[in-house]
């Protein structure tokens, strides 16, 4: 073959480096064979094809282009290593403040069937912040060394109705006592809460030994 055909087969060939699939590459290539200027390129005479020059013809070009297709693959489909290393990380970053967050909100409430609240602050993430700031009024009205609890309730007996967080205020105060300083705390700071928290989320109190 002489140099200038073999610079014309590179330049035809050329034409198979876009990022097609390999189908679409040997559909391509297969309509580039049938072309007398193609054919005359990989010394394969236009007018008298038979069988055996059809598979000869076929399974040269696509070992002329076989290289370019799994090259295709591999950048096209395959990820670089490097990117699934950066998944893993950030997968277990993710995993790590997530844990971080659960131990955080552990230290300002005892959980009941941690399961379920967990679960619950999963599908309700923007619940998360609005506790600390939950814990941090508790400690203004109730004191700093009351404890709290968060509890998933739901109704039994209503089909219909959806599971709601409760942050409890765990209390030795009576009634009254309570009962006052929990209408102070809804007046001057829950009643402003958004709606779409109050609509998943509930705060009161919860007497300890009876009082």
């Amino acid at each position: 073959m002489n140099l200038a055909r073999l610079r014309q087969q590179n330049r035809v060939l050329r034409e198979f480096e876009r990022p097609y699939s390999c189908g679409e590459h040997f559909s391509r290539m297969w309509t580039e064979s049938i072309r007398k200027s193609s054919l005359d390129l990989f010394g394969l005479a236009y007018h008298d094809w038979d069988t055996r020059q059809v598979a000869k013809a076929s399974h040269g070009l696509a070992e002329s282009v076989r290289d370019r297709c799994i090259r295709d693959v591999k950048q096209h489909l395959a990820p670089p290593r490097d990117a699934w290393v950066w998944v893993v990380c950030e997968t277990r970053s993710a995993k790590r403040k997530e844990e971080h967050v659960w131990e955080q909100l552990s230290d300002h409430f005892s959980f009941k069937n941690s399961r379920d609240v967990v679960a619950f602050l999963k599908h309700n993430r923007f619940l998360v912040n609005v506790l600390f700031e939950t814990r941090k009024q508790f400690d203004k009205y109730f004191g700093a060394d009351t404890p709290s609890r968060l509890e998933v309730f739901s109704d039994p007996e209503d089909n219909r109705s959806f599971p709601k967080l409760f942050a409890l205020i765990l209390t030795k105060l009576s009634s009254d006592d309570a009962s006052t300083r929990l209408d102070q705390l809804d007046q001057e700071w829950w009643l402003d809460q958004p709606s779409e928290v109050r609509r998943v989320f509930n705060i009161d109190v919860d007497y300890i030994d009876g009082v």
